[in-house]
This record gives structure tokens, C-alpha cells and sequence, in this order.
């Protein structure tokens, strides 16, 4: 074999190194994209069509360096997710994606030693490797195809770490769409909704103003002094909800113990009281939000 054959063969081979290992950059940069879009979602129920994707956006325009400096400060901290705010006053519900990969000290130094280590090699990679490189020279090429080989090997943990955390969050994310699709996920969306609508905020406004706040109500002497709701509208909040009855609306919402009390007629009469916890809701009178299935990772 000639000379400018050999030569020839080096330098196809640096080529094919070169777009190998931008591919692999570019595949991080593309998990990193993915995680951080499936990790800064949030939407209303009363805005199906819009939704919170503000990290996503940004995440779109950013270079790999920016992508894992935004990854590591929002999905590699023990801090709890910011999720964006409802406006004052909504009955609106909402759900919200995120997760955190709980690396602890030693962990987190090393995933950010890890991540530094791959964009330094990614810009070295684009910017210097041209420059320094000889097509002309043997010694060059081979020089570069080592380095190139030097380089992948460096990387490529970091790279196939992405893909185990796209692989976890992918199938935890699977799981909670199965969730949500069944009969309890379906009332696990409508309780917060629920708890916040008018009619079972004034039942248990009612039963707080109540003089022996822990004492049972009578539910239907509660209905008949609450003003606002008609029979037929609070029959058109049951039906909304997917409930039968009032007693049923009362039993979805999770706020309040009911109780059936045999009266001397020999039929039941309707208690409830709030439940243990439900009393003190907050200063705006909203109660406490309730919380999505959750899965972490200590990988």
C-alpha cells in the first residue's frame, strides 16, 4: 500500500471519529433538552391548551453548557421544584411535573465535575480540533484519531449516565400517565378542585363557625342554611363531579368524617364534622394542596 493511500485511510478514519463523537455531544445535549422539557411542565385544567413550559423554551436555545448547568441546578437539588402560581382565588386545578435526582454533596460535585469535563471536550472538540489538526500529515492523523479515541472514552460515562436518567424518568413518567388514566387517578385530579369549589368550602366554613367545631352536623339542617346554592344547583355540582348525592360529593373531597345515624323513624340521617387536619386551613381559606404520586432517584 502506497503512501497517499495510507495517508488516505488515517485521514478518513479522523473523519469518521469526528462526526462520532460530535454525534455523541449532540445526543447529550438532545437527553438534556428531553429531561429538562419532561421535567418544567405544569398545566391548568381550565387552559388545557397552554402550559407552563418556561425551562423548556429556554432549554431550546441553549448549548450544552447551559443545558447542564440549568439540569443540574433544577433537577440535582434537594431543594423542592418552584411550580408556577395560580392566580388569587381559583377554583382551577392544576398539575405539575418534576423530579430530582438526590445525588448528595459528594455526588452533586461529581456530576458537575462530570458535566464540565463534557462540555470542555465537546468545545475543544469544535473549536481547537481543526486548527491543530494536519490533513496533509500521517503523524497528524493518527495523532488526532487517538486523541479522538481519548476523548470518547472520557465522555461517554457521563453520556450513558444521560441515558439511564431518560430511561428512569421516561418509565416513572409511564407509570404516572397509567395512574392518571385509571378511576383513582381520575378523583385523585378532581379533589383539589373539588375541596376548593364554593358549595364545599361553605360546608366547611359551616362546620368551623360551628360552636363545638369536633360536634356532627346534621348535613341537610347545613344544606338548608347555606345561601347561594339552590336543590337543583347543588344537584348540578354532584353531577359535575361525578357524584350521586350530595353525601358522596361530601365523601370525594376528603375534608370530612360522615356518619349514619338511625333515627326513631328507622331511617338515617346524614352527619359530618371535618376531618382530622381539615380545620386549619389557610389564611385564604383554601385547604392544604394535595400531592402527585411521587418517584426519586438516588442514582
Amino acid at each position: 500500500m502506497d503512501a497517499e493511500t495510507i495517508l488516505k485511510d488515517a485521514y478518513d478514519e479522523v473523519l469518521k471519529k469526528i462526526g462520532r463523537n460530535l454525534l455523541a455531544f449532540q445526543m447529550a445535549e438532545q437527553i438534556l433538552k428531553e429531561l429538562l422539557r419532561l421535567g418544567g411542565f405544569a398545566r391548568r385544567s381550565s387552559a388545557p391548551e397552554e402550559s407552563f413550559g418556561e425551562i423548556a423554551e429556554r432549554a431550546k436555545k441553549m448549548t450544552l453548557g447551559g443545558l447542564t448547568t440549568l439540569f443540574t441546578k433544577t433537577h440535582c437539588s434537594d431543594r423542592a421544584p418552584v411550580f408556577p402560581e395560580l392566580p388569587e382565588n381559583s377554583t382551577d386545578g392544576m398539575i405539575a411535573i418534576s423530579f430530582a435526582f438526590k445525588l448528595g454533596e459528594h455526588g452533586l460535585a461529581a456530576r458537575r465535575e462530570s458535566f464540565a469535563t463534557l462540555v470542555a471536550e465537546r468545545n475543544r472538540l469544535v473549536h481547537h480540533l481543526l486548527p491543530e489538526f494536519d490533513r496533509d500529515s500521517l503523524a497528524s492523523c493518527q495523532a488526532a484519531a487517538a486523541d479522538l479515541d481519548r476523548q470518547r472514552e472520557l465522555v461517554l460515562p457521563e453520556i450513558k449516565c444521560l441515558q439511564e436518567n431518560y430511561r428512569f424518568v421516561s418509565h416513572e413518567l409511564s407509570n404516572l400517565a397509567t395512574f392518571m388514566a385509571s378511576p383513582e387517578g381520575i378523583d385523585f385530579m378532581r379533589v383539589p378542585s373539588l375541596q376548593q369549589h364554593p358549595l364545599i368550602e361553605e360546608f366547611a366554613a359551616f362546620a368551623r363557625d360551628n360552636p363545638a367545631p369536633a360536634d356532627w352536623i346534621s348535613l341537610s339542617a347545613a344544606a338548608g342554611r347555606i345561601v347561594g346554592f339552590s336543590r337543583d344547583e347543588i344537584s348540578a355540582v354532584c353531577e359535575s363531579f361525578s357524584q350521586k348525592s350530595l353525601t358522596a360529593l361530601m365523601i370525594a373531597s376528603q375534608l370530612f368524617d360522615i356518619e349514619f345515624e338511625l333515627t326513631k323513624t328507622n331511617s338515617h340521617r346524614v352527619l359530618y364534622r371535618l376531618s382530622q387536619g381539615a380545620g386549619s386551613s389557610s389564611s385564604d381559606g383554601n385547604p392544604p394542596p394535595s400531592t402527585a404520586p411521587t418517584a426519586t432517584s438516588d442514582a
